[in-house]
């Protein structure tokens, strides 16, 4: 199982990924909806974090997602390790 946690670049504190996709929804002028992540970030984006991509490899590799990966990278670092189910 691959895992990712993202954390506030200012406080050095985790944060909560609901949290994180409300704060893309206000930045991007939508509503958050408590069903989905906005633009399925979590699946794309939380995906690669987790597979250990760094902000640069994902900017490369997800061109459609280049402006949340620019909005996060600037206000987040991340850490990512893999564990036994």
């Amino acid at each position: 199982m691959n895992c990712f946690k993202l954390y506030d670049r200012s406080t050095g504190s985790v944060l909560n990924l609901k949290k994180v996709d409300e704060e893309l929804c206000i930045h991007f002028g939508r509503t958050p909806d408590t069903d989905f992540w906005y633009r399925a970030w979590y699946d794309v984006i939380g995906l690669g974090l987790s597979l250990g991509h760094d902000w640069d490899a994902l900017w490369e590799r997800l061109p459609e997602y280049r402006d949340i990966i620019e909005f996060m990278r600037e206000r987040y670092d991340f850490s990512a390790w893999a564990g036994r189910v």
